[in-house]
This record gives C-alpha cells, sequence and structure tokens, in this order.
C-alpha cells in the first residue's frame, strides 16, 4: 500500500506508526510503499502499524538499492546492507536494537575491503577493529574495550536477533 493511503501515528523509536483510519484507531499490516517523484524510494514490512521485516531504501531517481536491512519493532535488528550507486556494497552490518553493533565491514566502491569491526568475546568484550591499505594489506588494528554496556546487552539478548 502507498504510504500516501495512510495515517501517521505516534512515533516509536523513530518511525511514525501507520494507521488505516483518519482517526488512527485501526494499525495498518501489510506491505509499505512510498514514491518519490513517481519513484519507489522505500519499502517495508508492517505489522500493527510498525516496521517489522525486511526494509529496502532505493536511491532517488535511481532504479537501484541504496539499503537494505532486517527490522524489529521500527530498529534496525539483525543484516544491514548498504550499497553503491553502482550496486557494490558499502558496509554490512549485524546489529541489536539499532545501536548495539556486534560486527561491521566497509568496502570501497570497487569492492575493495577497507574496514572490519568484530566484537570478541574474552577477559573483556570489545571491538577488535582492522583497517586495510588499497591493496588489502592489514594497515592498523586496535581494540576498543570502552564498550561493556553493548557487549552485556549482546550476551543478554543474543536470542532477539532476527
Amino acid at each position: 500500500m502507498n504510504c500516501n493511503d495512510l495515517y501517521e501515528g505516534e512515533y516509536k523509536n523513530g518511525n511514525p506508526t501507520y494507521y488505516v483510519d483518519k482517526g488512527c484507531r485501526i494499525l495498518f499490516t501489510g506491505h509499505l510503499e512510498e514514491y518519490f517523484k513517481g519513484k519507489l524510494s522505500r519499502e517495508c514490512d508492517i505489522v500493527n502499524g510498525i516496521m517489522e521485516g525486511i526494509e529496502k531504501i532505493y536511491y532517488d531517481f535511481e532504479d537501484c538499492l541504496e539499503m537494505y536491512r532486517e527490522v524489529k519493532e521500527n530498529r534496525n535488528n539483525g543484516l544491514s546492507i548498504e550499497y553503491y550507486k553502482n550496486g557494490q556494497i558499502m558496509n554490512i552490518a549485524t546489529a541489536i536494537d539499532e545501536y548495539y553493533i556486534i560486527d561491521f565491514y566497509s568496502y570501497t566502491e570497487q569492492g575493495k575491503q577497507q574496514e572490519i569491526w568484530v566484537l570478541e568475546e574474552g577477559e573483556q568484550w570489545q571491538h577488535h577493529c582492522y583497517y586495510y591499505t588499497e591493496d588489502g594489506k592489514i594497515r592498523e588494528t586496535w581494540k576498543r574495550a570502552d564498550i561493556g554496556l553493548i557487549a552485556m546487552n549482546y550476551a543478554a539478548n543474543k536470542e532477539r536477533m532476527v
């Protein structure tokens, strides 16, 4: 259904709740499509008024995918993939509840790996980050251990991932 045929109510996790009626009493469930100047700009699955499932965002004025992400309760929750306009993958990430990044992979427009962040378990949960040179060699690595809250939430909520 075109989002212009629905009504937006209260916001949950930064996104609107969609309703079928003007009084915002009947929650929408179905496939939502949003258009910009006649072109599909976004589509997603809506359950009981909020995004649940897959969301796809398209570049304006282009017929190519900009982002694919798994969504739960209006939040990025699971796999997220961003694309360059040429179709190459820009970033791949796995997240829980939008903000808890488990791993992140970044690529150049030519498809070469630029950066990796991986959450590792050890004495202390930490992100181990790898940065690459143009020829694919590791140029720098470092560990970031100031993410105790993220790690604790990850450990406690593994089963909540989509």
